[in-house]
């Protein structure tokens, strides 16, 4: 991934501790959500060499139509996932979405409405093991193409059809996009998506 910058973090790091705090939020009391809010935000201010105060009160962001998170420079485009407890950022000069989701027991069909016919009958033919990584897969690169557009799960990810054959390349509405697998933690599968 030329021109990509990643960073991660575990929402149970001890290093994150000040920054919950100084949000008035106690670890052992609040769901995911608010730690990896806070995570990710601690991760991009150090990638932007910037206060963690300027992103919190968003000083420095400006949001799309769809609520996607902008720097207000335009300097870099950044976007941000996460999955239980790892939270991950990807920073580069060009708009990139990314995805990640932990590896676990997740059939398909709990999401059948998100794949097409050829993605389902693919993952039909699986076995177990593999239908569960390759479902989380597939969820990974649709999601990662619809934040890359600003749109998120609202953007239909039926939408989004997956070259099969290797993973490497998806399409949405005439457009090619390049699919960069994200290996950070053997316990997760994750993709950086980039326009080609």
């Amino acid at each position: 991934m030329p021109n990509v910058q990643i960073k991660f973090g575990n929402i149970t790091d001890h290093e994150y501790d000040q920054y919950y705090q100084m949000m008035k939020i106690d670890r052992n009391d609040h769901k995911y959500n608010h730690l990896q809010h806070v995570v990710g935000r601690v991760l991009l201010s150090q990638m932007l060499d910037v206060p963690f105060q300027n992103l919190m009160n968003s000083k420095l962001l400006m949001f799309g139509s769809h609520r996607k998170p902008y720097l207000k420079s335009h300097q870099a485009f950044f976007n941000i996932a996460h999955s239980y407890d790892l939270v991950v950022v990807a920073m580069s000069h060009q708009d990139i979405g990314i995805d990640l989701e932990k590896i676990r027991p997740f059939g398909f069909t709990k999401i059948r409405r998100a794949f097409s016919k050829k993605e389902i009958e693919y993952l039909s033919q699986l076995s177990k093991k593999d239908q569960s990584y390759y479902t989380l897969k597939l969820w990974t690169i649709k999601e990662g193409v619809l934040k890359l557009l600003g749109l998120g799960l609202p953007g239909h990810p039926k939408t989004v059809e997956v070259d099969l054959s290797d993973f490497k390349h998806a399409y949405r509405n005439g457009l090619t996009y390049k699919i960069n697998d994200l290996k950070l933690d053997p316990a997760y599968v994750g993709t950086v998506v980039e326009v080609m």
